[in-house]
């Protein structure tokens, strides 16, 4: 996580929801909630704690189309299956398959991994290629956190590969105290208190109106 993402970062009650519900199980977890509400944020910092206690994590934001297209490949490069450059010039990941699915195998052996793949909405429509790769990887029995806004989209991509051991988060409003944490300390009470208001438990609007 980026310096300044770090140093803003509240830790929510959903957070703390998350940050258990990936301890405690391999099922995979969809994280959903509306725009601007800390989706991405809570993901970031989860991938962060988990690259600090040393495991093997992959982050991928699926907004992101070259990352998407060669799915497999940044999560393998994420993961250290791909070290560096020159071994990654020595590896070729074509568009069969049957690559596809050594890399499927290959990352079924990390024995502690988390992918964590932000946005599944980007692809639920339009990328049937990516929403295969994506079952495929559920079925690695890695950790997998996904994020959507709109759950129903995100259950679509889900379809044929999980059931009831699907561990479903939404993510709810901030509390006033929550959104207290990221109004700075020199705003006066009065204009602090209209931040909250006007935010009504949704972080991103706070920083907007903080300015």
């Amino acid at each position: 996580m980026d310096d300044d993402i770090r140093q803003t970062f509240v830790e929510t009650s959903t957070m703390r929801s998350l940050r258990e519900a990936v301890e405690v199980g391999r099922s995979p977890i969809l994280l959903s909630g509306a725009r601007g509400i800390g989706k991405t944020s809570m993901l970031r910092a989860l991938a962060r704690d988990w690259k600090e206690r040393g495991y093997a994590v992959a982050y991928v934001d699926l907004w992101d189309h070259s990352a998407t297209e060669h799915l497999i490949e940044s999560i393998a490069q994420q993961m250290g299956m791909i070290s560096d450059e020159r071994r990654r010039e020595s590896i070729v990941l074509s568009s069969s398959a049957s690559s596809e699915e050594a890399w499927i195998d290959a990352l079924a052996h990390v024995k502690e991994g988390l992918i964590i793949l932000d946005e599944v909405d980007a692809i639920a429509d339009r990328d049937r290629r990516a929403i295969a790769t994506f079952r495929q990887l559920v079925r690695t029995g890695l950790r997998v956190v996904v994020s959507s806004e709109t759950a129903v989209k995100a259950l679509s991509v889900f379809s044929g590969v999980v059931g009831s051991d699907l561990t479903r988060i939404e993510v709810n409003p901030w509390s006033a105290k929550e959104i207290s944490q990221i109004v700075p300390d020199e705003i006066e009470p009065g204009a602090a208190l209209r931040i909250r208001q006007i935010a009504a438990g949704n972080p991103r609007v706070a920083r907007l109106a903080i300015g």
